[in-house]
C-alpha cells in the first residue's frame, strides 16, 4: 500500500508493508524526512495512528475511550503541552438524556 499526501496529493514515496489478505504490519518505510516535508514526519505521524487504532472500539464510556484519552493526554504533556480536561454528567430528564 502506498502512502499519499503533501501538497496536492503528492506521493510522499512511503510503503507500508501487509501482511497476505491487505493487513497492514504498521512499519512504514522510505517515508521522506521531516526536514523535506516542513517538519512533518510520516512514519511519527502513522506511528501514532497506529498506536490509537490499537485501543480498539472506542465507544462513549468504554474503558478503551479512557485509555486512549490518557494516551493522548501523557503524549501531549510529554511534548511540553499544558493540556485541559472537561469533565460532564449525563443527566436522565422525562424523555431522554441531556
Amino acid at each position: 500500500m502506498q502512502v499519499w499526501g503533501g501538497a496536492g496529493g503528492a506521493r510522499c514515496g512511503a510503503a507500508v508493508h501487509e501482511r497476505g489478505g491487505g493487513e497492514s504490519t504498521g512499519v512504514v518505510e522510505d517515508a521522506p524526512a521531516p526536514e523535506k516535508m516542513d517538519g512533518f514526519d510520516g512514519k511519527r505521524a502513522y506511528e501514532q495512528v497506529v498506536k490509537q487504532v490499537s485501543f480498539g472500539p472506542r465507544p462513549a464510556g468504554s474503558a478503551a475511550l479512557g485509555q486512549l484519552q490518557n494516551y493522548l493526554e501523557t503524549e501531549l504533556k510529554s511534548y511540553g503541552c499544558a493540556v485541559e480536561t472537561d469533565r460532564f454528567r449525563r443527566i436522565r430528564r422525562r424523555g431522554g438524556w441531556r
